[in-house]
């Protein structure tokens, strides 16, 4: 533009001829697109975040569906099992780590619904930071050390445990 504004142009040209046909001139007319392509561009981001949020929704049903089977399997496997039998630790591990994926599997369909929220209720802030830090600590590399400060024991918010725990689980990966 005449202040240097850089814009997007449809330019359409047109020949304009005489009686005897021959060209005296051009008509031109540009029409500024910025906005209309702008709009585009945010139309096709949305339909993409609708997508995933789609395939989210169907992988986060599936992974569902697995969990289910993992946590009624264990179950079976601890009946079978004494107390005391050194298999049943990792019983519990297993059962751990479903509970965990369970939450990522919330977030997943909680993401995947358009305008969604997550549940919100009371959280007890350190137990669901150690809870988050016990499962990194058994899938991060051992030659990484976990610390955490809690200047409150009993510290309750409202929010979702889930969405705590993957922000501790996030601030980890990224660190590391």
């Amino acid at each position: 533009t005449a202040s240097g504004k850089r814009i997007l142009c449809d330019w359409y040209n047109s020949t304009l001829r005489d009686d005897q046909g021959r060209v005296i001139g051009v008509a031109s007319l540009v029409q500024d697109v910025t906005e209309v392509k702008r709009l585009e561009d945010e139309l096709r981001q949305s339909q993409k975040m609708e997508a995933i949020g789609r395939l989210a929704s169907g992988v986060a049903h599936d992974f569902s569906s697995l969990l289910t089977a993992i946590s009624g399997f264990t179950s079976l496997a601890r009946r079978t099992l004494s107390p005391n039998h050194p298999a049943v630790r990792s019983l519990d591990r297993v059962d751990d780590a479903a509970r965990q994926a369970v939450g990522v599997t919330k977030s997943l369909l909680t993401f995947s619904r358009a305008g969604g929220s997550a549940a919100k209720g009371p959280v007890d802030l350190p137990a669901a930071v150690e809870d988050a830090v016990r499962i990194l600590r058994r899938t991060l590399p051992a030659n990484i050390e976990l610390r955490t400060h809690t200047s409150a024991p009993n510290l309750f918010i409202n929010g979702d445990t889930t969405q705590i725990q993957q922000v501790v689980f996030n601030l980890a990966i990224n660190a590391r």
